[in-house]
């Protein structure tokens, strides 16, 4: 009794991790080299999932290790203000959950939230 109990629950955990995945993980768009080479406040128009997605490329802050940083850090306002008033390649270090970040000023895209066609 024990066995089939288990078996069904094994079943039912199986079907249940394999529904409840989002379907795109992974798939995120990588806007990270949009930019490279482009002045700022060049308009830019990038493509994902036949969605068109519209920003500019802007001085920020880039991590030396992009993975020191989690996702959506860079709507932390220390992240924002790190580049302000600095010029393109400036080293700069963030303080960002108790964590100091090491990185530099680069330029980089930022989509217009909202204009998405």
């Amino acid at each position: 009794m024990e066995k089939i109990a288990s078996l069904l629950f094994a079943g039912l955990f199986a079907t249940t991790a394999v529904y409840a995945a989002p379907e795109s993980k992974g798939n995120r768009p990588d806007f990270s080299k949009l930019c490279q080479g482009k002045a700022v406040n060049t308009k830019i128009t990038a493509t994902h999932d036949g969605r068109s997605i519209n920003g500019t490329c802007q001085l920020g802050f880039k991590a030396n290790n992009p993975n020191s940083l989690e996702r959506g850090a860079h709507r932390d306002s220390s992240v924002q203000k790190a580049c302000s008033a600095k010029a393109k390649g400036a080293a700069v270090t963030v303080k960002y959950n108790g964590k100091n970040i090491p990185g530099t000023c680069d330029v980089l895209f930022k989509s217009e939230m909202g204009k998405r066609s």
